[in-house]
């Protein structure tokens, strides 16, 4: 299967990144536990369902390698199952990321919150084009374009969650 190491190498950053994360926000937690707000709980519940999905979503293809059914139908059928839940974890996010909005009114935060949505609804474009082989065909590209940015929110998000908690230290 074409793009096979690339997904595996995908999933082991994936996992050894959610893991870091995991470990870096308990403590951070436990030692600071007066800097943690509710809309820090939003950011962590970004960083471990990123992560978390990026592993499931590169493992997915692997899934289907060696089987009956023709590596375009693969990706296709992948790609529709990310697109899914892009748009799910969008809806969901889109929710909180409002509420997050009325409480920290800051200008970086609302520029933060557009940032991300308008780069999702590219993603979601790029990887549902590669579903439905409308501007090219479904391939590999198409959807690890959507697995890379499973990986890179997290890690902004994760990034942004320890530039907060060490923020006026």
């Amino acid at each position: 299967m074409i793009g096979e190491e690339n997904l595996r190498t995908v999933a082991e950053v994936a996992v050894a990144f959610t893991g870091l994360a995991a470990v870096v926000i308990a403590v951070l937690q436990r030692t600071q536990p007066e800097r943690w707000h509710p809309q820090d709980v939003f950011r962590i519940w970004s960083v471990i369902v990123g992560g978390l999905a990026a592993v499931m979503f590169s493992l997915l293809p692997l899934a289907f390698a060696g089987s009956v059914f023709s590596e375009d139908w693969t990706w296709a059928f992948c790609s529709y199952a990310l697109v899914i839940f892009l748009i799910a974890q969008t809806v969901f996010s889109t929710r909180r990321i409002r509420k997050v909005s009325r409480l920290d009114s800051s200008r970086h935060s609302r520029l933060w919150a557009f940032s991300f949505l308008t780069a999702v609804i590219v993603v979601i474009v790029v990887v549902a084009t590669n579903a439905t082989g409308l501007w090219f065909e479904s391939g590999y590209t198409g959807y690890f374009i959507g697995l890379m940015w499973l990986l890179v929110s997290s890690g902004l998000t994760f990034v942004r969650i320890l530039g907060l908690a060490f923020q006026d230290t």
